[in-house]
């Protein structure tokens, strides 16, 4: 690879600088398995957004706890106080490594969050009473001599301190924790409602673990912030000119039918009515709650008293909505391939000492890369994949420095396929297909009816020819007509060819295609040559031919076959495109171009040898990656040659490389029969299924 060739130009990356966050498994119930939670958290920039999930002894995580950790975008869970057992079953349904808690400060899949000091302090901050209530403690946050990373902190004289200062920024240990840790994208910026639970001081848990884990995902850009309080029953009663406090934070800009949610599962739904009462909320009945114009609100017109209210309603929705956490920074990069490509920007999180936080980088520089652990390790030594993005670990000031070895997409398609087996072949119609692709075959082969004109050209030699045979044997057939047989197909030589009136292509251009043919080189214009003598019909290339016709073999004066305009025309298929369309290679070809138009950064082989530890030599008709993701499978001209013994011997094979998708392809339409059964044994083995059918015409392809 020359200079000019290894360099790849100018590209956009987008640089994301955020903290590691975890999930914390604490037994079902458990107070003091909360507290130490917070405690940890407190002590991590970006802590007061981590989710503490209870695990049942006998039931494990709900559903809907599964759900919130699966839109956070955590990096681990870390067992608290759960039994090993349980932690590491809970884990594995959340799909996400596990790690004890002693070991959250050094786990390299957790350390990026320190110090706090970095990105916090000041002025002393709030934390809960000594030993006080949980409310405080999920409200401000708690600190524990036991954590390192400690900022200055102060314990309020009572709890009215925390709850007018919860969610000012700058106040208490969470908040001031969280600061320069938010969103830069979301998929719900609505106008929505403020939510306030009251808890009890009887049965607290579920209250403030409700209430920590939505205000964990809710919008943290201040533009978009939501005001999520949790607030101690009876103690607010108690607290001076809190109403006033409480209609402050409703009067916010913006258009909702529901200023503030009401929510406890400790507090009698009579005493919330008295509470609001007491704020001066007035109650609007109903189940909808309906929201204004997307944020940012500052334009709009603030609310006013008086106040709506509804008790109950689950705020989840707009709380937990899928957001796309942390700072974000585009950079420019010149992209190698024969030396690493230096990586160089400004930290848009401002830090005031050395810090370890996280970097994930996204662009197209990076795109279509395999998802692979191999592969991010090979780009950087620390480097991993979260999503689309490489996610790295750094310590660094203000200024985030990196060196990359960034692959093209081909070489690391390759390399992996190196890791995933001991060793791997080209097949002989991979190698047919590998040559074709460098000619752009693929996407030629999807223009309207060029494959229908190749399958009327090409000399059918192998399978087809046998099929003839074994049926006209079958049948009883005479030695004689077995040998002519064999003879007006080609026999083991001679090329087909023929003119344009012989191509059967109803509705479709034949002329045309066939000049489309020639042009890329796949097929020449010849004329036909009829031997009086011998009686043999020939193809003379038409560069090669003469005015006065002769005979190739006797060399004996022939004509050219004519018609009353003259000689006419004939179109023979190049001999490396015959052999691959008799081959069968031109749909795994067809595959491949229907892949890349839906997916453009995607690499693919279009046949394979693979030989994989614990399993035998087995073949594949294309493997690759498909926007990052490993996919292998096997392509059919006929649909019908997809038997039961046929999809579980293919799906066992992607399998076998540990493939995250499964493709079955076929020329013409494969039966829902045929789409069911793979998709059940796809899902087995924890593969997705993805359906490419009627080729021919790639619009109605589809993918399950």
């Amino acid at each position: 690879m020359n200079r000019d060739q290894a360099y790849q130009g100018r590209s956009v990356m987008w640089g994301t600088v955020l903290p590691s966050r975890v999930a914390y498994l604490i037994e079902s119930g458990s107070a003091d398995g909360f507290r130490t939670a917070v405690q940890t958290s407190s002590a991590r920039w970006g802590g007061v957004c981590e989710l503490i999930i209870e695990v049942d002894p006998l039931s494990g995580v709900s559903a809907a706890a599964h759900d919130l950790a699966g839109r956070a975008s955590l990096e681990a869970a870390v067992r608290v106080d759960v039994a090993v057992e349980s932690a590491v079953a809970a884990a594995e349904y959340l799909n996400l490594p596990l790690i004890d808690l002693e070991d959250i400060e050094t786990d390299p899949r957790t350390a990026y969050s320190y110090p706090l000091t970095a990105v916090a302090g000041g002025d002393p901050l709030l934390v809960a009473q000594e030993n006080g209530p949980i409310w405080q403690v999920a409200a401000a946050g708690d600190v524990t001599d036991q954590r390192s990373f400690r900022p200055w902190v102060r314990r309020p004289r009572d709890g009215s301190e925390i709850g007018f200062a919860q969610d000012r920024p700058h106040q208490t240990l969470l908040e001031d924790g969280s600061w320069q840790f938010e969103e830069h994208a979301t998929d719900s910026i609505e106008n929505t409602s403020a939510v306030i639970w009251l808890v009890s001081e009887t049965h607290p848990v579920p209250d403030c673990i409700e209430f920590w884990n939505l205000r964990a995902l809710s919008p943290r850009a201040r533009a978009t912030r939501i005001p999520v309080l949790l607030i101690p029953y009876p103690e607010v009663e108690a607290w001076h000119a809190y109403d006033q406090h409480v209609r402050g934070l409703l009067g916010r800009p913006g258009d909702r039918s529901v200023d503030v949610v009401l929510r406890s599962h400790s507090v009698p739904e009579p005493e919330i009515h008295r509470i609001a009462s007491s704020w001066g909320l007035e109650e609007l009945p109903g189940d909808s709650i309906s929201f204004g114009l997307p944020a940012p609100w500052a334009g709009g017109a603030t609310r006013s008293a008086p106040f709506t209210y509804r008790i109950g309603t689950d705020p989840s929705p707009w709380l937990a909505a899928r957001r796309q956490w942390g700072r974000q920074q585009d950079l420019d990069v010149h992209v190698f391939l024969d030396r690493p490509t230096g990586v160089r920007f400004r930290s848009p999180v401002s830090l005031s000492q050395p810090a370890q936080v996280l970097v994930r980088l996204a662009g197209e520089a990076l795109d279509g890369l395999p998802r692979h652990p191999q592969t991010a390790s090979s780009i950087h030594p620390q480097a991993r994949w979260h999503g689309a993005e490489l996610e790295i670990g750094v310590v660094t000031d203000n200024d985030v420095v990196l060196e990359l070895n960034i692959p093209s997409l081909e070489d690391a398609t390759m390399r992996l396929l190196n890791s995933l087996t001991e060793k791997w072949e080209l097949s002989d119609k991979g190698r047919l297909g590998a040559a074709m692709q460098a000619q752009e075959a693929p996407a030629a082969l999807l223009e309207p009816g060029l494959y229908d004109v190749v399958m009327q050209l090409f000399t059918p030699r192998s399978k087809e020819l046998a099929k003839e045979l074994k049926r006209a044997i079958a049948s009883g057939s005479d030695e004689a007509a077995v040998l002519e047989l064999a003879r007006s197909w080609g026999g083991r030589a001679r090329r087909r060819y023929r003119k344009v009136a012989d191509i059967n292509l109803p509705g479709l251009p034949a002329a045309e295609l066939s000049e489309r043919l020639c042009a890329l080189g796949w097929a020449e214009r010849g004329l036909e040559t009829v031997c009086a003598r011998c009686g043999e019909k020939s193809f003379v290339p038409l560069l090669s031919s003469t005015p006065d016709a002769s005979c190739p073999g006797c060399a004996t004066p022939a004509r050219y076959t004519a018609d009353k305009n003259g000689p006419l025309t004939h179109y023979r298929l190049d001999t490396f495109v015959d052999q691959a369309a008799d081959q069968g290679v031109l749909p795994h070809l067809m595959a491949i171009g229907t892949l890349h138009r839906a997916k453009p950064h995607s690499s693919f082989l279009p046949g394979a040898n693979l030989w994989v530890k614990g399993h035998p030599q087995r073949e594949v008709d294309i493997i690759g990656t498909l926007d990052g993701r490993i996919l292998a499978g096997e392509v059919k001209t006929s649909p019908g040659d997809f038997t039961a013994e046929q999809i579980a011997h293919d799906i066992a094979t992607s399998a076998s490389i540990g493939a995250d998708i499964h493709l079955m392809a076929a020329i013409h339409p494969i039966s829902e029969t045929s789409r069911e059964l793979a998709e059940a044994q796809c899902t087995e083995h924890n593969m997705k299924l993805l359906v490419l059918d009627n080729l021919r015409e790639p619009t109605t392809s589809n993918e399950q």
